[in-house]
C-alpha cells in the first residue's frame, strides 16, 4: 500500500530528513563505507622499535617492555633493500637462545604497556586486514619439518591457565609458508625462498566461534605484479576461550620462534607490517602506494 505526499513541501522536507540520516549514517560508519578504509596501526620499522612495539622476547631481554631497553642485537631496524620504507626489522636466533623456548621475536603485550597495548589488541568482533613482506635470510632453515613459526596472533596470559598454542600462527618448514590454527596446520602456502621477499594480506575475523571468524590470504612476490588469492575464506577458530568460556583477546607477535631442536644460526626480515580496516589501506602502507589493486573477481575483498 502507498503512500501519497499531499503537496510539494511535504516532499521537500521527506527528502531533507532523509539526507540528513544518511549523512548521519556515513559519518558513524565511514571507515566501513570508505573503500579506502584507514590504518589502525602500523610496525612497519619506519620509526624508532620502542614506538612500534610493546616488548621484546629474546635472550638478551626477555619478556622485557620496549621503554626499559636500549636495543637488542637479536631484534632491530636495519637500513633496506626494502619493500616501501629506509628500514626493515632484522631477527636472529642462535643455538640456546632461551626465552620461554627458542625465540627472538617482538610483540604488542606479554608484557603489555599500559596506553600503548590495548589499542592494539584483537578482540571478538574485530575484522582486520594484516599486511606485511617477510624474508628468510640466506641461513633460515626452510627445509625443517619441526615448528617454525614467523608470525603469531596470540592469545593473552590467562592466570592460573596455559593455553596451548599461539590460536593463529604463521609457520615456515617442509619449504612453504603454513597457517596453523591451535598448533594445527589448516592451509600449506607457497614455496617459501631464501633471501626473497613475500608479501601477504591477511583477513581476519576475530571470534572463538569457529563458524563466525575465518582467515582468507592473499600473497605475492615482489618480482610479480599484483596480488592473488591463495586461501579462499575459511572459517576457524581465531580466539581462544578460557576454561570458563571468557574470550580471550589476542595480540601481534613477528620474529622467529622455533623447535630447540632446529640447529644453527638463523635470520628473518619484515617490512611494512599495518593493520587495517581494509585491504587498500593495509597495501598501500605495507608495499607503497603503487601497489596493484585486485580483480574486481574477488568480491570477499572488502
Amino acid at each position: 500500500m502507498r503512500m501519497r505526499l499531499k503537496s510539494a513541501g511535504s516532499a521537500a522536507i521527506v527528502v531533507a530528513a532523509l539526507c540528513v540520516a544518511l549523512a548521519l549514517t556515513v559519518g558513524t560508519h565511514r571507515s566501513s563505507l570508505d573503500p579506502r578504509g584507514r590504518v589502525l596501526w602500523k610496525a612497519d620499522a619506519q620509526s624508532p622499535l620502542v614506538d612500534e612495539w610493546a616488548e621484546y622476547s629474546t635472550a638478551f631481554h626477555c619478556g622485557r617492555l620496549t621503554t626499559a631497553v636500549r636495543g637488542d642485537p637479536r631484534a632491530k631496524r636495519l637500513a633496506g633493500p626494502t619493500m616501501a620504507g629506509a628500514e626493515v626489522y632484522e631477527f636472529t636466533v642462535s643455538d640456546g637462545d632461551d626465552c620461554y623456548g627458542e625465540r627472538s621475536e617482538v610483540g604488542q603485550a606479554l608484557p603489555s604497556r599500559e596506553d600503548f597495548s590495548h589499542s592494539r589488541l584483537f578482540n571478538d568482533g574485530d575484522d582486520r586486514w594484516i599486511s606485511f613482506a617477510v624474508k628468510p635470510g640466506r641461513d633460515f632453515p626452510t627445509t625443517t619439518r619441526h615448528w617454525n613459526v614467523i608470525a603469531q596472533w596470540k592469545q593473552l596470559a590467562v592466570p592460573g591457565q596455559v593455553l596451548c598454542c599461539p590460536i593463529l600462527a604463521l609457520e615456515l618448514r617442509n619449504e612453504r609458508y603454513n597457517l596453523a590454527s591451535d598448533g594445527e596446520i589448516v592451509w600449506r602456502g607457497p614455496r617459501a625462498l631464501r633471501a626473497r621477499w613475500a608479501r601477504f594480506s591477511l583477513h581476519i575475523k576475530f571470534s572463538p566461534v569457529a563458524s563466525i571468524g575465518f582467515v582468507e590470504i592473499w600473497g605475492g612476490d615482489p618480482n610479480v605484479r599484483g596480488m592473488r588469492r591463495l586461501l579462499t575464506r575459511t572459517h576457524m577458530q581465531t580466539l581462544s576461550r578460557t576454561v570458563a568460556g571468557t574470550t580471550v583477546p589476542s595480540h601481534a607477535r613477528i620474529g622467529i620462534y622455533r623447535d630447540p631442536t632446529i640447529s644453527g644460526t638463523a635470520h628473518l626480515y619484515y617490512d611494512g607490517y599495518t593493520v587495517a580496516t581494509t585491504r587498500r589501506a593495509a597495501e598501500r602502507n605495507a608495499f607503497g602506494p603503487s601497489t596493484r589493486p585486485w580483480k574486481a573477481r574477488s568480491r570477499s575483498a572488502a
